[in-house]
């Protein structure tokens, strides 16, 4: 077996060129920007149901899709190396192609080694629709961005205005009214609440491919059900203790409840789920089974 050590490399600057060919407005431009990316014999593909096998079948099937104008946003790429040295790579995104409605996709491509490079060995096309009931629909990278940019500044804002005036209050009218345990606490509220921005800010990203779009926004912080949710958490906390400590000094140590708060979720999301899992279940005895077995014993004896 021989895995590919640089998969995700090349796989994420296989898509950036893949959609960089492909989204163009002229189809004799697309196949032939993408007549290179296939084998004559050994590609395989599925759109939307329709098998096609060989390059110029594949290239046929593109030059006949009826759209002139095609707008593209890649939500998140995975990649996988395959024992033989290719590598599995999974797309899921949204298009938008001429008047037609905003469409999510999946696309699965196989890229297999040959002569120093790879091609296209096996792909598969499947729109998806753009709604769920009871769910909304795939968001795209660039309002994923430009909501974490949003989140982001609000929460700084939040932060740094309420470091500020607790601090600037306390040190200039009451700093001889409290004692080392109060600016221990507001010390560490102080770190909770930028470290919270600060672990948002290494969470979101803005990659590029080569027509500028935006291909890849990084973890989205208004995701109710990711680590993002904790650090603004984290940051609210802060906030409150550091205002609710300008009318009572003690309210600061609020604060506390943050590192409990964590212990918490700790204990429910791992600690718990490990320690409390219920034991496998023991396959049901079969009664014929046991007697044949016994039988057996006793025959033997």
């Amino acid at each position: 077996m021989s895995f590919n050590p640089d998969f995700n490399a090349i796989g994420e600057a296989f898509v950036s060129h893949f959609y960089s060919a492909f989204d163009v407005n002229d189809p004799n431009q697309r196949a032939q920007a993408l007549s290179g990316l296939y084998d004559p014999e050994n590609s395989y593909m599925t759109f939307e149901g329709v098998q096609v096998k060989g390059r110029d079948a594949i290239l046929q099937k593109f030059s006949g899709l009826t759209f002139r104008e095609i707008r593209r946003a890649v939500t998140k790429t995975d990649c996988q190396p395959l024992p033989d040295g290719s590598i599995l790579v999974s797309v899921l995104g949204q298009l938008k192609t001429d008047e037609d409605p905003v469409n999510s996709y999946n696309q699965v491509f196989i890229l297999k080694p040959s002569a120093g490079s790879f091609y296209i060995s096996n792909e598969i096309f499947r729109l998806m629709s753009t709604t769920t009931k009871g769910k909304q629909a795939t968001r795209g990278q660039k309002q994923i961005f430009e909501e974490n940019r949003q989140t982001l500044q609000y929460y700084f804002a939040a932060a740094a205005i309420a470091s500020t005036l607790g601090g600037g209050l306390y040190t200039m009218y009451f700093y001889n009214s409290v004692g080392p345990y109060f600016w221990t606490a507001w010390a560490f509220a102080v770190i909770a609440g930028f470290g919270g921005v600060l672990m948002m800010k290494s969470m979101i990203k803005e990659v590029r491919n080569e027509k500028n779009q935006l291909v890849d926004a990084g973890y989205d912080l208004n995701d109710p059900t990711a680590i993002g949710e904790y650090c603004k958490d984290a940051v609210i906390l802060s906030v409150i203790s550091q205002v609710l400590s300008l009318l009572w000094s003690k309210f600061i140590f609020l604060i506390a409840l943050l590192p409990l708060f964590a212990a918490y979720k700790v204990w429910v999301n791992w600690l718990g789920p490990w320690f409390f899992a219920p034991a496998p279940e023991e396959e049901p005895i079969d009664e014929k089974k046991l007697r044949k077995q016994q039988r057996v014993k006793y025959v033997r004896r």
